[in-house]
C-alpha cells in the first residue's frame, strides 16, 4: 500500500531543542508533515510516527491502537525489565545481578544481601513510574519516602515491581537508536568520550537482541568494572534521542515506511 504522506504526531513541549532539530528535519521532506498533539480522527491513506511522553503515547496506544496498524508507536510490554532481561545474555547486562521485589516489600535487608550500604532501584514496568536511581542505608525510609511523593509517581503503589541491583562505577553512557537493518544513530548521554567510543559502544548495542519495537533505543555504558554494558532498552516512541542528528533519523524512518509499504509487482 502507497501512503499519500507521513504524519509525525508529536507531543507539544516534549524533549526540548531535540525536538526542534526534528522538526525540522521533517518539514524539510516531501510528503511529511508535523502534527502536535492527538487529533480527533486518523486518515488511513497516511502513514503516522508517534512520539511523546509514556503518558501521550499510551494515550494515542488506547485512543486509535487497534484501529492503527499503519504507524510507529510502541508495546510497552516490551519494555518491561524482567521480560526482556531474559533475551539478553546476563554477562552483557549492567544489573543482571539483581532481585525484583512489590515497592511495599523494599526493606534494609536487601542491603545485607548485596552486601553493600547502598543500592540502585528502578520500576520493571517499560512506562517508568519513576527514575532509576540510588538508595542508602542511612536514609532509606526517608528517600522511599521522597520518591513516592513526586508528582511523577502518581502510579507508584506498594504492587508496583522494582528492580533491585548493587550500584556501578560507570566512567560514560550512550544511547543508541536501533531500527529494522541495526544501528542508525547514537549520542552521549552526558559525559562525552570521542568517536571511537562511541562506535565501541554502539557495536555492544546490538547484542541487545531484536525483541523489541520496530524501532528501539539501547543505553551502553562504559563501566570501571566490566567494560561496555547494557542499562536498559526504551522504546523510540517516548525515548528521548539527546544529540542524534535529527535527519539521520528521519532518513531512516522514511525508508522504512517507504520500502516496507510499498505494493509488490
Amino acid at each position: 500500500m502507497q501512503f499519500s504522506k507521513i504524519e509525525w504526531i508529536l507531543q507539544s513541549n516534549c524533549f526540548g531543542a531535540e525536538q526542534t532539530d526534528l522538526i525540522n528535519a521533517v518539514v524539510k521532506k516531501d510528503n511529511q508533515e508535523v502534527i502536535l498533539g492527538i487529533p480527533d480522527s486518523i486518515d488511513h491513506h497516511n502513514f503516522r510516527v508517534i512520539r511523546g511522553s509514556t503518558e501521550f503515547v499510551s494515550a494515542y496506544n488506547n485512543f486509535f491502537g487497534e484501529y492503527d496498524p499503519f504507524c510507529i508507536t510502541c508495546n510497552f510490554d516490551n519494555y518491561i525489565c524482567s521480560r526482556y532481561y531474559q533475551k539478553i545474555h546476563h554477562n552483557d547486562l549492567l544489573n543482571s545481578y539483581c532481585v525484583w521485589v512489590p515497592w511495599g516489600y523494599l526493606n534494609t535487608d536487601l542491603f545485607e544481601l548485596f552486601q553493600t550500604d547502598r543500592l540502585f532501584i528502578r520500576p520493571d514496568v517499560g512506562y517508568k513510574v519513576f527514575t532509576g536511581t540510588t538508595i542508602g542505608r542511612k536514609w532509606f525510609s526517608k528517600e522511599l519516602e521522597v520518591i513516592k511523593g513526586l508528582p511523577s509517581t502518581s502510579g507508584l503503589t506498594d504492587n508496583t515491581m522494582v528492580l533491585v541491583s548493587t550500584c556501578k562505577k560507570i566512567i560514560r553512557e550512550a544511547r543508541f537508536l536501533m531500527g529494522p537493518t541495526g544501528l542508525i544513530d547514537g549520542s552521549w548521554y552526558n559525559e562525552e568520550g570521542n568517536n571511537l567510543q562511541l562506535k565501541t559502544l554502539g557495536d555492544f548495542a546490538s547484542r541487545a537482541g531484536r525483541h523489541y519495537d520496530d524501532f528501539y533505543t539501547v543505553d551502553v555504558a562504559d563501566t570501571v568494572e566490566y567494560g561496555p554494558q547494557i542499562v536498559e532498552v526504551n522504546s523510540f516512541s517516548s525515548a528521548g534521542l539527546y544529540d542524534m542528528h535529527a535527519p539521520t533519523v528521519v532518513d531512516a524512518i522514511t525508508k522504512y515506511i517507504v520500502e516496507s509499504t510499498k505494493d509488490e509487482d
